[in-house]
């Protein structure tokens, strides 16, 4: 109607139909109107007028038309009071689906202790495999969404299979496989590297250096760990002056003081948190490329735990153990890039022999050695540990 688009008209009585959503209209109940609009980089009271102009507009323009309103904070208070009736009808009615949401999609690998105890008899043995270095390997080699995507919310009958340079010092920190014993087996090694990964590895950098594998695994997942970060964490900033402090108390339409705690008699220590309609987008973050990296992940993973069955004892995000006799498949072994390796130290004994789990994070196993190893949620207990 004229310049304008309206939410509804009714022909029958020439009813014009708005609904004013008050983070968008800058309604005067919800916010300060001096409060800045993030999107519009105008004050609430100018986002507040300009409705009242397009109010306006249609009385003026179409006088023997009725104007009927409804602003957010309403329909949300006359939901709380509605029928079961009304809430029913209400349901039945066609309306638009909301965009998903792909921070939903956005989550971690899958742990859990599958069986509880096991010992191994009959040639039996327990293996524990781990892949190296999944999600980097996710990276490299699977494959992720581009450009803008089609949003299909009507037919979705289709066969749903159609919707649809590597850090190199990591690999040295490790040190060298298990199985390079002599300098031939260590030759191998940097060629097969090579023919697999296209990286040259160095041997003479090629040392286990538990900090410097440390600070490599840090720097690869914060890679595509970035494009998965939150914008609405808690903030704290330490405060100096008075007027900062009364910025932050007094901005009760963006900011949510959680706590304010004393430093000494000049300094204060604040903490808040912005809400979501007013934090700042990090141009940097894509939640789409987060979502896909951990889900191709739990995907490998389920690989190989849908080919074990009932022989998994216990998995992790990029581990698995498991029970396996002659003659049973075993998932193959491997030295690069999202191969599975084996966990066990062949200095320290072939396999487990007896496994015990309480749930996730936390197992414990006995080598045929007779050597222990104890692991709760991130504490790692064994004879070296002990003995520091």
């Amino acid at each position: 109607m004229g310049p304008y688009w309206v939410d509804g008209f009714a022909t029958e009585g020439n009813v014009i139909f708005e609904f004013q959503g008050c983070w968008w209209h800058g309604c005067p109940t919800c916010y300060d109107e001096d409060t800045i609009h993030p999107y519009h980089q105008i004050t609430m009271g100018e986002l507040y007028n300009r409705t009242v102009k397009r109010k306006q507009f249609f009385r003026d323009v179409y006088p023997g038309h009725v104007y009927v309103e409804m602003w957010g904070h309403q329909w949300n208070q006359l939901k709380l009071d509605l029928s079961l009736d009304m809430k029913m009808c209400i349901a039945q009615v066609p309306r638009n689906l909301e965009p998903l949401n792909p921070r939903e999609a956005f989550f971690g690998g899958r742990t859990n202790g599958v069986k509880l105890l096991h010992e191994v008899q009959g040639g039996e043995q327990i293996k524990y495999v781990d892949f190296c270095s999944l999600y980097p390997y996710v990276n490299k080699c699977c494959s992720y969404p581009m450009y803008h995507p089609k949003v299909v919310t009507d037919d979705l009958s289709h066969d749903m299979s159609q919707y649809y340079g590597l850090v190199r010092f990591k690999q040295e920190a490790s040190g060298w496989p298990s199985w390079c014993i002599t300098a031939d087996d260590r030759d191998k090694y940097i060629a097969d590297y090579a023919a697999n990964e296209g990286i040259e590895l160095d041997s003479s950098k090629i040392n286990y250096n538990p900090g410097l594998r440390a600070l490599a695994k840090l720097m690869l997942n914060s890679f595509w760990g970035k494009f998965g970060q939150r914008s609405d964490l808690e903030k704290t900033e330490v405060v100096t002056n008075v007027s900062r402090l009364y910025e932050l108390i007094q901005d009760s339409d963006k900011t949510d003081v959680r706590n304010i705690r004393l430093i000494n008699e000049e300094i204060l220590e604040v903490c808040y948190k912005e809400y979501q309609e007013f934090a700042q987008p990090n141009a940097r973050v894509n939640v789409v490329i987060a979502a896909f990296t951990t889900c191709h992940a739990r995907l490998r993973l389920y690989d190989v735990l849908d080919r074990l069955q009932e022989r998994v004892l216990y998995f992790d995000t990029d581990s698995i153990i498991y029970v396996t006799k002659p003659g049973e498949w075993e998932p193959p072994t491997g030295d690069y890039l999202g191969d599975l390796t084996n966990e066990i130290d062949p200095k320290d004994g072939q396999f487990i022999a007896s496994f015990c789990t309480g749930g996730p994070k936390n197992y414990a196993y006995t080598l045929d050695s007779g050597m222990s190893v104890c692991k709760v949620r991130g504490i790692t207990l064994n004879y070296e540990k002990l003995k520091k």
